[in-house]
């Protein structure tokens, strides 16, 4: 799946929701550039099913804790 593709899965499951995809370098670490995923708007029990996407796409999680009322 390319970032093209999540992107529309996601927009297409989750109208509501923002996702965020940006190139991170760890290149301080001696290592290379990843794409990390930011969320934003979800719902309770949302986050989980849109890291899930994120994972089989090849993109690192949103791991931001989250308080939802």
């Amino acid at each position: 799946m390319t970032v093209t593709e999540f992107r529309k899965q996601v927009k297409t499951t989750y109208p509501h929701v923002k996702v965020s995809v940006r190139t991170v370098s760890f290149q301080d670490l001696a290592r290379c550039s990843r794409l990390c995923l930011s969320v934003s708007g979800e719902r309770k029990g949302e986050l989980a099913a849109i890291n899930a996407l994120a994972k089989e796409a090849g993109i690192l999680p949103d791991g931001n804790v989250r308080f939802y009322e």
